[in-house]
């Protein structure tokens, strides 16, 4: 790589004074010490040899003066880097188990997607999920009766309504069984 930065570097660093005092052109140098990183931090993750942290890219961004979505774009990042978020003062009244929930959150929605997705797409539901087995989830779910005969109540599978104490089913006395006043029938 040459040691002098060229494309959309070269106008932010002339702007943030990231240059080199000898002869006035951008310089990896100068952006390092304005940025608080090194030298080789900055080439490796220009020339896409190094996977650099949102902490890093924050630097840089500050640095130049730009939006760290844009330092993002620059070195091809595929998740871009946005302005550090700064949780309100009441995270502080949380446990410590509370923040570190909060944190693992925070960590899975700003995670890459990892669920392979195949399967038909429509505009409404997106594609298909499917499960590590490769099969879509709801394979293994039984196909449910609306045998409730009451309107608006949710279908439930035979083997619960026959249990729901219907005429023709009373409830097994044999097993204890009791109503809800707690008597037995």
């Amino acid at each position: 790589m040459s040691n002098e930065p060229t494309g959309p570097w070269v106008e932010p660093m002339i702007r943030a004074k990231a240059t080199d005092p000898r002869n006035g052109r951008p310089s990896w140098n100068r952006l390092a010490e304005l940025a608080d990183v090194s030298t080789t931090t900055i080439t490796q993750m220009v020339e896409g040899k190094r996977r650099t942290s949102p902490q890093t890219i924050g630097k840089i961004a500050d640095a130049l003066h730009v939006d760290p979505e844009r330092v993002s774009e620059w070195i091809g990042r595929d998740q871009p880097v946005r302005r550090a978020w700064e949780p309100p003062g009441e995270v502080n009244l949380l446990t410590a188990r509370q923040q570190k929930a909060l944190a693992e959150l925070i960590r899975a929605m700003a995670a890459p997607e990892r669920e392979e997705v195949v399967g038909h797409a429509d505009a409404e539901t997106g594609p298909t999920p499917m499960n590590p087995a490769g099969t879509p989830p709801a394979t293994n779910v039984r196909t449910l009766h609306t045998n409730t005969g009451v309107e608006g109540m949710p279908p439930m599978p035979d083997d619960l309504a026959a249990m729901d104490g219907e005429p023709g089913n009373p409830p097994d006395t044999t097993t204890g069984e009791h109503d809800q006043r707690g008597q037995e029938d």
